[in-house]
């Protein structure tokens, strides 16, 4: 099965808000909505493409049990809490592929490890699967190519427009990381809901962990010029970078204003 006969497969309801064509849904959008620049600009792109809104990923708890992510805070939430913003699909006569968006790119390469790892729920599609945020010259560098080159090469051309090197990331995750905390922070002494506030700041900073202990873990510069071909000092440095990604614990946002 393809990834665009899965995705199709996919029932409204279950597992995503809304699963089919992106002209359906921004129909259902209020004028007003500030989503309807960026829903619009794709759909100019590729008329027919589809959309899977608030699709829901499920945390594979054995990398967090195996300590290869650890953060057992993203364990006290539903197994289902991870939300993936839209995942767009197509297809043409030779292929289909599909883009996993979020408002942070980061974060977008975060929600497609999640999916795509051992046990995750698109595991068998991670080949046809690009990862990205909003900024529309990146979507158009998709769009641009997305039947004529492989998904990885792709996605190494969005790594690059993103960031330059392995400490580039892990700064930007750094700040996006305290960007959170102060959010959620903010945002729980307004008295906006607790509990969402919550799920989504401990999700972002899963997320987060996960794209810092992938991205040193595939880079084989890094492998070859730092760790000199040792795995395993590679692997224990991934999980020294991956907890130097600072949060807040979930007790102690419940406790904060209180």
């Amino acid at each position: 099965m393809s990834i665009f006969s899965y995705l199709y497969s996919e029932k409204s309801g279950d597992y995503c808000e809304y699963n089919g064509d992106l002209k359906e849904y921004i129909l259902c959008r209020d004028q007003d909505d500030p989503e309807r620049a960026f829903l619009n600009a794709m759909l100019e792109k590729r008329p027919n493409i589809r959309v899977c809104v608030n699709y829901h990923v499920p945390i594979v708890e054995t990398s967090i049990s195996n300590m290869i992510i650890r953060y057992k805070d993203v364990m006290k939430l539903d197994r289902h809490v991870l939300i993936c913003p839209y995942i767009f699909y197509m297809s043409d006569e030779r292929r289909s592929n599909a883009i996993i968006v979020a408002d942070d790119y980061l974060l977008a390469l975060g929600l497609y490890y999640a999916a795509t790892e051992k046990d995750g729920v698109l595991n068998e599609y991670k080949n046809f699967i690009i990862a990205s945020d909003k900024d529309i010259e990146h979507i158009d560098m998709i769009m641009a190519s997305a039947f004529e080159k492989r998904p990885s090469v792709i996605q190494r051309e969005l790594d690059r427009a993103n960031y330059e090197s392995f400490d580039v990331l892990y700064e930007k995750a750094q700040k996006k990381a305290d960007d959170i905390r102060e959010e959620a922070m903010s945002d729980i002494a307004k008295g906006i809901d607790r509990a969402r506030i919550i799920q989504k700041a401990v999700t972002d900073w899963y997320l987060l962990k996960k794209t810092v202990y992938v991205r040193y873990m595939v880079d084989k510069d890094i492998l070859n010029e730092v760790h000199g071909g040792d795995n395993r000092a590679q692997r224990a440095q991934a999980k020294r970078l991956t907890d130097g990604i600072r949060f807040v614990a979930i007790a102690d946002l419940w406790r904060v204003g209180k």
